[in-house]
């Protein structure tokens, strides 16, 4: 009569036999895969943590344009009493009230071309087609454009009578934030109504018809079927709505440079003018660790703002669940 086998024997056989069932292709598959995250890893890791851990590191030091030296707390406590800085902060928080208009024309839009009629692909081409140019020549078409003597808008408006002398569009704080702000509305709606546009198609039909039976005119279908629908939809697009237009500097660069002054400076071009200098001022030299250091507290500010409006958000809904 034989002997049972140990326990430590049989566990030997039982995982061989789980390893052969696995199939060839199978194991191989994994390998693949594996390969496949290995590209989007690798750009994580080159574009994002090593530059981000290589802010954080610098904000604690000083360049001379030799060699860094340490310099602890110094080059934060040199961003929060800068009232460039303070500036850059408003007019960065100043900037997020284009989202008040964005957003509402873009879902105005997307309810409009959600119906069929003749040329609506045509007209959801030309309104998305601004999101797609590039931002440093649309920038460069619009300075020319908002030229105080030879700049189109001022020649229009003033053949129309509506302005007597011609207006700096760039020249003050007030004109030319309201410029840049008008400038990227028109760029990100076609965008966001795109991505409403794609909320709006997930939305069953039976929902409308139901709406029809209890006799729903158009705006009420839209107020209490539309919206509640697409809320995530929103919710979503707001956020990266709030981040990019926290991290506008591209625009502001090519048309204004953060000027006149530093009146439309933004957080952003904060630090991209302390990382290479912006030829004026105080900032004409480049101050790595200042501009580090700004970079790390403009990243707290951004993420601090987009956790109060996820908790604030997150709530909203919760509390509309309940009722």
């Amino acid at each position: 009569m034989s002997k049972p086998l140990s326990p430590v024997v049989s566990t030997d056989v039982d995982r061989l036999q789980r390893r052969r069932r696995v199939p060839p292709y199978v194991r191989a598959s994994y390998i693949q895969s594996y390969l496949m995250l290995l590209i989007p890893f690798l750009g994580f890791v080159l574009f994002a943590a090593f530059p981000l851990a290589w802010s954080i590191q610098k904000s604690f030091y000083s360049w001379n344009g030799i060699r860094w030296r340490p310099a602890g707390l110094e080059k934060y406590v040199d961003v929060l009493t800068d009232r460039v800085f303070h500036t850059a902060v408003a007019n960065t928080f100043i900037f997020l009230l284009k989202l008040v208009v964005e957003i509402p024309l873009a879902f105005t839009l997307a309810v409009i071309l959600s119906r069929r009629f003749i040329g609506r692909n045509l007209v959801r081409g030309a309104l998305f087609l601004p999101s797609v140019t590039s931002i440093a020549v649309m920038s460069v078409v619009f300075y020319v454009i908002l030229q105080p003597y030879s700049g189109f808008i001022n020649q229009f408006l003033m053949k129309m009578g509506v302005i007597r002398a011609p207006i700096d569009w760039l020249g003050t704080r007030l004109t030319a934030l309201g410029s840049c702000m008008a400038i990227s509305i028109w760029q990100y709606t076609g965008l966001n109504m795109l991505f409403i546009l794609a909320g709006l198609q997930s939305i069953p039909v039976e929902y409308y018809e139901a709406g029809q039976i209890e006799g729903m005119n158009w705006w009420q279908s839209v107020w209490y079927i539309t919206i509640p629908s697409i809320a995530p939809y929103l919710q979503v697009i707001v956020m990266l709505g709030i981040i990019g237009t926290m991290k506008v500097a591209d625009l502001i660069l090519v048309l204004t440079n953060g000027g006149p002054g530093y009146e439309t400076e933004m957080m952003m071009t904060y630090v991209f003018h302390h990382f290479w200098g912006s030829g004026r001022g105080e900032k004409a030299v480049a101050d790595w660790g200042m501009g580090a250091a700004g970079a790390v507290i403009s990243g707290i500010i951004v993420a601090i703002v987009t956790l109060i409006y996820l908790y604030t958000t997150r709530k909203s809904s919760e509390y509309s669940a309940d009722v």
